[in-house]
Parts: structure tokens; C-alpha cells; sequence
């Protein structure tokens, strides 16, 4: 018997997370799975940096994979948080980019 056994299972790519909340929705099991493998997969990567800005950005990507499939508020809601936690490690150049891309969605682009 020549059988492998991956060490790792194999990355939730984003591209996958907004196809199955497009087509499945918040609702479906299946996508909630795949959209909570992916944050733990980002959050994972922000933990191995270990700085307050690396777990806002985490939480960004999170947005941004929101607006990509087609939830605004979510989106806006992920940012919401982001703005605060930018606000309280007093990162001035993190809150402008938020904000922006906050105005950016809101604005519908």
C-alpha cells in the first residue's frame, strides 16, 4: 500500500469562500464551514506575527471577502470593529485606510 496522508489539510482559498456564500448563502452549513476555515487559516497567520495591527488586518481580509460575496453590511459591520481596534493601538495610518475603504463601500465601489 503506497497511501499518503497530507500533513496539512489543504488552504480554503478566498476565491472558494465567496463562491460557495454566493451561491449557498450565510444560511448553508457548507459555506459557514468554508468561511470559518478561512478565518481561522488568516487569524493563524496574524497570530505568527504577533502585532495588534496583523490581527486588524486579519479581520480587513474578513471584510473584504464580506463585500466580495455580496454582503455589504457585514462588510461594513467587520469594519466597524476594525476602525475601533485601529483607534485603540493608535494606528492613524490603519484607521485612514479603513475608513476609506469603508467610503469605498458605501459609495457601492
Amino acid at each position: 500500500m503506497n497511501e499518503q496522508f497530507p500533513s496539512e489539510k489543504e488552504p480554503v482559498s478566498e476565491e472558494r469562500v465567496i463562491e460557495a456564500l454566493k451561491e449557498q448563502g450565510l444560511e448553508s452549513t457548507e459555506a459557514l464551514a468554508l468561511l470559518n476555515e478561512w478565518i481561522q487559516q488568516n487569524e493563524r497567520v496574524a497570530d505568527q506575527e504577533n502585532t495588534p495591527r496583523a490581527n486588524v488586518e486579519c479581520t480587513v481580509k474578513t471584510a473584504k471577502l464580506y463585500y466580495n460575496a455580496g454582503y455589504k453590511e457585514g462588510a461594513l459591520g467587520e469594519l466597524e470593529t476594525c476602525l475601533m481596534a485601529a483607534q485603540n493601538i493608535n494606528d492613524e495610518e490603519l484607521e485612514e485606510q479603513i475608513l476609506a475603504l469603508m467610503d469605498d463601500i458605501e459609495s457601492g465601489l
